[in-house]
């Protein structure tokens, strides 16, 4: 292709189209590395609240052994309790 054969063609006006496209596909650059940015704050987040969460988890699942401890010592003294008032029930006071 020759230019001479397209005398209507003005040179100016496609450079300028040229650096217009140029500039939008910089600010298309520039938009994709801040949504890349922002992503990995995400990703960042995520992980803070998933190990948030994995201790509350841990601490939850303590908080319960304690309870269950404290139950079946509960209920081993309301037995000695029984047995004791059984013990007592046994014995005349004259």
């Amino acid at each position: 292709m020759n230019l001479l054969e397209f005398p209507d063609v003005n040179i100016s006006e496609i450079v300028d189209k040229i650096d217009y496209v140029s500039s939008k596909f910089d600010n298309i650059q520039q938009n994709s590395k801040k949504i890349e940015e922002e992503i990995q704050k995400v990703a960042s987040v995520s992980e803070e609240t998933s190990a948030g969460i994995e201790e509350t988890t841990a601490s939850v699942q303590e908080e319960t052994n304690s309870i269950e401890i404290v139950f079946q010592n509960a209920l081993k003294v309301s037995e000695l309790s029984d047995n004791l008032s059984n013990m007592v029930k046994k014995f005349k006071v004259k």
